[in-house]
């Protein structure tokens, strides 16, 4: 982070650089990397939701279908249409395969990693407090206070406009809501 703080500012950096690699030109070049990377991921889920919404609104559309067939004709039609909707599943099934399982894994790992860093910076207040502060002065201790009240809380990344953090805790809440709005809906389908 200091690393970053001190591109930011224009100031020297304290970690080793190479003389032939521009560190502002290299950060810049990461955070466009980076941005489009998320949008890339951002354009991908949203087009694989998008796409099993269509199979979804097909299965529903076949099953009104089934139920309003009166003749043969009408369950060739629905076979014909049940076949068109496997065929396109299995299309997709590779696009599915790897997409969506490397974007679980990103999600995985971006939630492991934001847990560690409120775990390690839950751990700084402890560290200050556990210095060698006892037998200092009254003006190193003052701040010794300072800096620990300003580190009592961890830090976070905050989602959705800052409305809460993204955490293990978080992410289970949100699975298990989803649930249960999904078992709720299931439960009208039924009537």
């Amino acid at each position: 982070m200091c690393l970053i703080v001190n591109i930011l500012n224009g100031s020297a950096l304290s970690a080793h650089t190479f003389s032939f690699i521009n560190i502002k030109v290299l950060f810049m070049y990461q955070m466009l990397i980076g941005f489009t990377s998320s949008y890339m991921c951002a354009t991908y889920v949203t087009l694989a939701a998008g796409v099993l919404i269509e199979i979804v609104i097909q299965l529903c559309l076949l099953e009104k279908s089934l139920k309003d067939m009166e003749d043969y004709m009408d369950l060739k039609s629905c076979i014909y249409c049940h076949v068109e909707i496997l065929t396109f599943i299995k299309k997709i099934q590779k696009f599915y395969e790897v997409g969506v399982s490397a974007v679980f894994i990103g999600g995985v790992f971006n939630i492991c990693t934001t847990m560690s860093l409120v775990i390690e910076s839950a751990k700084i207040s402890y560290a200050i407090f556990s210095s060698k502060w006892i037998n200092a002065d009254v003006a190193y201790k003052r701040l010794i206070q300072i800096y620990i009240q300003l580190t009592s809380r961890p830090l976070a990344i905050r989602l959705g406009g800052g409305t809460f953090d993204a955490s293990l805790p978080v992410f289970v809440t949100v699975i298990k809501t989803a649930y249960s709005v999904f078992t709720l809906l299931q439960g009208f389908e039924d009537y």
